[in-house]
């Protein structure tokens, strides 16, 4: 009876695992049919975009990148050498309307004296500038005609981590070519590639000549604009893409098709992440929130009564965790929108209504140099600012004491405390002599955090550190 219940079972377990591999077969037939589709039904709207520049300047721009930018994130479309003053350089894009309207970087056909489109059939046109954004790098550029295949806009806020996406371009002019991967995270910030970052990065294989093609979800719509790749000191490629996410950018796309140009609201606000340090020294159960380290005089901000300290926790009724999310919602709003903004102040959640204006042309929020010196534990030196001091490092501002000396290695270093930073604050003290600073530093000290207002060349912003 042992012998039968065993031979049973074993059968049993054999015909599941056969199952199994079926149902695997089955699901990986399934995927590949996917792919397949989305090729056929995407490919006919993604176009080949090659641009034509005898501007020096641009060609120069183009060859010497910054070199962080050079060393870690090649763009696609880098010109090749220039014949007779003629740069040709080329990207990709992607049809979203029957009148020939195309969505690509802007990186890709900045400073063009020429833009050519050459479509999935072999039609080649003429395209013009509609308008471009240098701050999010998305362009827009039209062909004339009419009855083009377009893709659909999807919805990147829904798409998750892990499930699959497709990118489709023209990597080193091999037209239309299709690579399939997983959404390897989302809200990807502080690269420093564009000035409004949100990255949806991928590891679908992206190189140059990718750029400005559309990546997709499996419906085979547009769920980002492919951007920037990182790669090894050597060129090549680790399988880290990014992409813009297609909900910011089709605020843009649309505000440069009707207007040939994006006009971005203003707040007047400074922000920065909250630190654990920093959330610890406001007294914040945790880090989630936008501090505010600096407000504009005469600002929206200023007018609505926000203020230096208070920290931005929900914007128009959505929780705000991370400083791209609230800067990308301004600026994408128009000027003369209000919003409404909670924050913490004082350990009290205050609400404020904040009406947009449009950037002024020359936005001086000047900083206000400071800082003194003395060797503290936490390893910088200060002094008060005098006239050589002041001249020694450019401070336009005898407010606060100045940091002349940051040990290697020290706290104040892990920081991102440089010398020539002035201190304004120690926690709520302002400290324009070294007796207020040392005087704050050992309150501070007893509190068991350090909470310093700092200016720099960057601007004011708050600097947390953790006392043992």
């Amino acid at each position: 009876m042992r012998k039968l219940f065993i031979i049973i079972l074993s059968v049993i377990l054999i015909n599941i695992k056969a199952v199994a591999v079926e149902v695997g077969v089955v699901n990986l037939r399934e995927t590949a049919k996917a792919f397949s589709n989305i090729a056929k039904l995407a490919s006919p709207a993604v176009v080949f975009i090659q641009v034509e520049s005898y501007s020096s300047a641009n060609i120069r721009q183009a060859q010497e990148l910054p070199p962080i930018i050079e060393e870690f994130f090649k763009r696609y479309g880098e010109p090749l050498p220039p014949h007779n003053g003629l740069a040709i350089s080329h990207g990709s894009g992607f049809i979203i309307s029957e009148d020939g309207y195309i969505v690509t970087n802007n990186h890709i056909i900045q400073g063009a004296s020429s833009i050519t489109v050459l479509t999935h059939e072999g039609k080649e046109y003429r395209a013009r500038l509609i308008g471009s954004d240098v701050e999010a790098d998305v362009a827009v550029v039209q062909i004339e005609g009419s009855n083009f295949p377009k893709l659909q806009f999807g919805d990147s806020d829904k798409i998750e981590v892990g499930e699959w996406v497709v990118a489709l371009g023209n990597p080193a002019g091999l037209s239309h070519s299709l690579s399939a991967g997983i959404v390897s995270a989302k809200g990807r910030s502080q690269l420093g590639i564009v000035d409004y970052e949100n990255f949806i990065q991928t590891d679908a294989a992206i190189n140059r000549g990718n750029s400005g093609g559309p990546l997709l979800d499996l419906d085979a719509k547009v769920v980002g604009i492919n951007t920037a790749v990182l790669v090894t000191k050597e060129g090549g490629n680790m399988g880290i893409g990014f992409s813009i996410p297609i909900n910011m950018a089709k605020q843009i796309v649309d505000q440069l098709i009707k207007n040939g140009k994006v006009v971005r609201g203003f707040m007047g606000v400074r922000i920065q992440s909250l630190t654990s340090a920093l959330a610890k020294s406001f007294n914040m159960p945790d880090n989630k929130g936008v501090l505010i380290a600096f407000v504009e005089p005469n600002s929206p901000a200023a007018q609505a009564g926000l203020m230096q300290g208070d920290i931005i926790v929900e914007l128009n009724g959505v929780k705000i965790e991370k400083t791209h999310n609230f800067r990308n919602t301004i600026a994408l709003s128009a000027p003369g929108s209000s919003h409404k903004i909670k924050v913490i102040r004082d350990g009290k959640l205050q609400t404020f209504t904040v009406k947009l204006t449009t950037i002024p042309a020359k936005n001086l929020a000047e900083p206000e140099p400071l800082m003194p010196s003395r060797m503290e534990k936490i390893g910088i030196i200060i002094n008060e600012i005098n006239d050589a001091l002041a001249l020694d490092y450019n401070l336009t501002s005898t407010a606060g004491v100045v940091i002349t000396k940051v040990a290697p290695g020290s706290v104040a270093e892990l920081a991102g405390l440089t010398v020539g930073s002035c201190i304004i604050k120690v926690n709520d003290m302002s400290t324009n002599t070294s007796s207020q600073f040392h005087q704050g530093f050992n309150q501070a000290t007893k509190a068991g955090y350090l909470r310093l207002l700092v200016t720099d060349e960057m601007g004011q912003r708050y600097v947390g550190i953790t006392l043992d």
